[in-house]
């Protein structure tokens, strides 16, 4: 018994010392208690585990990196001094119900050779000691392989992406390019994308240029990125000089290649933003530059420079350009600036154009042009044998006369005037003495006349009567052309007319008062035409006469002889002028003897009664000392 129970102590020792070898990489304070496959975390996993083997390894701890291409395979960390080895088996995981609502969740195991790519798996590690007994259950693993990866290279033009995947079906492409270090740019959309490769070329790009890229393959819009393998950054190749060509647009000189050239150095600078195309450039010859040689320069990222000559013929020649300058006065030049390299000359034709109507007449050489029209001409361009090659864009003119007018008053009455015009202009004044349409409209008030000017002068005479005399005018004189005034405000002068002739009275009224006395009135317009405005009475009886003055027209003459007949005249009179005069006769009333003895009676008892009581005034004063 004692021999036996030295052999059962010897085992016991030596189960301890193997189990301190097997735990002695892995084992911490406090370690948590291994997971078998009794745990929750796997029920549905349907393997036998021994619990009986020595637990020598926290589950948790273990590193597990799952595939990301195929074929598939996991890598873990295993203890290294515990024989152990893993199996992977995976299910397919539904992780929406409302997609696949009569799924648990998951269906049955799979194998590592039988999982397909763009499938999201849960999978889980059977780790088996030397004798392939399952003695734990790894952490779960969630993996879904979508694509492998890609290349770049470049190629003439831009760079080549070659994706490489596990894809049974086209699956879209989205490629995001953008140069390194700026915003990135819109998605180029490629062919699809298909099981074991494809390649897609992106070009236009710019030489000499670090891209970077977003490479994804969109399998049911679930973007799942790819990943770069290429080992050197993905720049594309120097540009040449063979790779750049002539191209035209707009009357510019331009350039063009599969390269996007937009960023290079050019001598002159390039015209930016204009529209002729992918990938070209323009440069815009100057004035100096048509009908000659020119050279540009393109300095490509190797500090390489291409020069390239273009012979600018007159076709770069844009008339929209051309400055025209429409004449103002005459004689008539238009001024044009043509090329000076082109030996071009121009010759200008024009149209009558009146705009209400809408109507152009005959052409006319510039010589016939009139002043206060309207015209549109056109410059015929002509080479050095006078033939026409280009015509320039419409010139709009119309010369508007400076006209000024110097008037003086050479003769004045009382009813009229005469006014002598001078006119001058420093646009036209090649021209204004022969002008036949021009002509004037003088006008005084309601009185006007219309002149022309004197034949082959600038002098005209305007003779406007129907005037008031003494009267305040103003005189203007409004130039016209054709039958269209000319000018924004009249030329104006002030004047007088002379004296003339008072208007008559009228409604003369004589009545006699007293028997012998006469009462004149009369009525007047008050038009004195002059100055001391009074009217004149004239009382006429055989030879004599008595004349009366006053500012109104109301007289009176008394003690005149009894029953006598008299004659009146009244007139208005100014400084210089009387009017006619207007004459009625009237007669002075009759007195009778009887009338006389009463008057003389009445005159005695007056004196009487006036000597009575005098004289009773006189005694009672006599008394009363």
């Amino acid at each position: 018994m004692a021999g036996l129970r030295g052999v059962k102590i010897l085992l016991l020792w030596a189960g301890i010392i193997g189990l301190a070898k097997c735990y002695r990489p892995y084992t911490t304070d406090n370690a948590p208690t291994p997971s078998s496959l009794t745990s929750t975390e796997v029920t549905w996993l349907t393997t036998t585990v021994d619990n009986t083997t020595p637990d020598c390894l926290d589950v948790k701890n273990i590193n597990q990196t799952a595939p990301t291409q195929f074929p598939v395979e996991f890598k873990a960390e295993l203890p290294p001094n515990c024989n152990l080895s893993i199996d992977y088996t995976c299910h397919v995981s539904y992780p929406r119900r409302d997609y696949y609502p009569w799924f648990d969740g998951f269906n049955e195991a799979k194998n590592l050779s039988e999982l397909e790519p763009f499938m999201d798996y849960k999978c889980i590690g059977l780790i088996k000691d030397t004798n392939n007994v399952n003695v734990y259950n790894t952490t779960e693993v969630k993996v879904r392989i979508n694509c492998g990866n890609y290349t770049v290279k470049p190629i003439k033009f831009g760079l080549q992406i070659n994706i490489t995947s596990s894809a049974v079906n086209p699956v879209p492409t989205s490629i995001m390019i953008h140069e390194e270090g700026k915003p990135q740019t819109a998605a180029r959309s490629s062919a699809p994308h298909s099981n074991p490769s494809s390649s897609h070329e992106i070009k236009q790009l710019k030489p000499c240029t670090k891209y970077e890229f977003n490479v994804t393959l969109d399998d049911k819009d679930r973007p799942t990125p790819c990943e770069r393998m290429t080992v050197n950054d993905p720049i594309t190749d120097p540009i040449s000089e063979h790779d750049i060509e002539d191209a035209n647009c707009y009357f510019t000189v331009c350039y063009q290649s599969g390269w996007d050239i937009s960023s290079l150095q050019t001598t002159p600078d390039m015209i930016p933003d204009l529209q002729c195309g992918n990938n070209t450039v323009c440069f815009k010859p100057g004035s100096d530059d048509i009908c000659s040689n020119m050279t540009f320069t393109f300095t490509s990222c190797t500090n390489t420079s291409f020069q390239f000559d273009r012979n600018i013929t007159r076709d770069f020649l844009d008339v929209k350009n051309i400055k025209q300058t429409a004449p103002t006065q005459f004689p008539i030049e238009f001024k044009a600036e043509l090329h000076p390299n082109c030996n071009l000359s121009i010759d200008y034709t024009c149209h009558g154009y009146y705009p209400e109507f809408h109507i152009f007449n005959e052409a006319m050489n510039l010589s016939e042009l009139e002043p206060f029209m309207d015209y549109e001409c056109i410059g015929l361009i002509k080479d050095k044998n006078n033939v026409n090659v280009y015509n320039t864009t419409e010139v709009k003119v119309r010369i508007d006369c400076d006209l000024k007018i110097d008037f003086t008053i050479t003769s004045t009455t009382n009813t009229s005037s005469q006014l002598t015009c001078t006119t001058t202009s420093n646009r036209c004044k090649d021209v204004i003495q022969n002008l036949p349409k021009l002509s004037f409209l003088c006008r005084c008030g309601d009185s006007s006349q219309r002149v022309r000017l004197l034949n082959q002068t600038s002098v005209g005479t305007c003779y406007i009567t129907d005037l008031q005399p003494y009267t305040v005018y103003t005189c203007w004189v409004q130039p016209y052309y054709l039958n269209d005034w000319e000018g924004r405000n009249p030329f104006s002068v002030k004047q007088k007319t002379e004296i003339g002739v008072p208007e008559d009275v009228h409604n003369l009224k004589l009545e006699v008062k007293d028997h012998n006395t006469i009462i004149v009135t009369c009525n007047h317009s008050q038009i004195f035409n002059g100055p001391e405005r009074i009217f004149k009475a004239q009382l006429h009886y055989g030879g004599s006469s008595v004349e009366r003055n006053d500012e109104t027209c109301e007289f009176e003459f008394k003690n005149l002889k009894y029953s006598t007949n008299y004659t009146v005249k009244v007139t208005a009179v100014n400084r210089l002028f009387e009017s006619n005069p207007i004459t009625k006769q009237i007669s002075t009333e009759y007195v009778n003897a009887g009338m006389g003895f009463h008057v003389f009676h009445i005159l005695l008892t007056s004196g009487a009664l006036l000597l009575v009581v005098y004289k009773i005034y006189d005694l009672r004063f006599r008394k009363s000392e």
